[in-house]
């Protein structure tokens, strides 16, 4: 249980300062940037060893290279999107005080 409240913690603590100052955009990619690195290094450590001992090398060479694939792709796909004029007026005719959520609509 003890173990359970230092996470829990600094989960809290961490709202609390992002509501208190919100992260500017470099701060916000070190941090995004740290958790990718963080899950790769969990998929080194814990999958890879399992895999390589039953002799899998080609499946994991395809997947590695097909998540790749898909994060350039998304990558691509959220440039374009960002490029894309908003489509408020299409979906939600009314102002956006009365639908705040339908700005965030593209």
């Amino acid at each position: 249980m003890n173990f359970a409240l230092l996470p829990a913690g600094m989960m809290v603590a961490g709202a609390l300062l992002a509501a208190w100052r919100t992260p500017g955009p470099k701060l916000r990619s070190t941090l995004l940037h740290f958790a990718a690195g963080v899950v790769f290094a969990v998929v080194a450590v814990d999958l890879l060893p399992d895999i390589m001992k039953r002799h899998a090398p080609i499946e994991v060479g395809v997947g590695s290279s097909l998540g790749v694939a898909v994060m350039f792709g998304l990558r691509y796909f959220g440039e374009w999107m960002e490029k894309k004029p908003l489509v408020t007026n299409l979906l939600a005719p009314c102002p956006p005080q009365c639908c705040p959520g339908a700005c965030w609509v593209r």
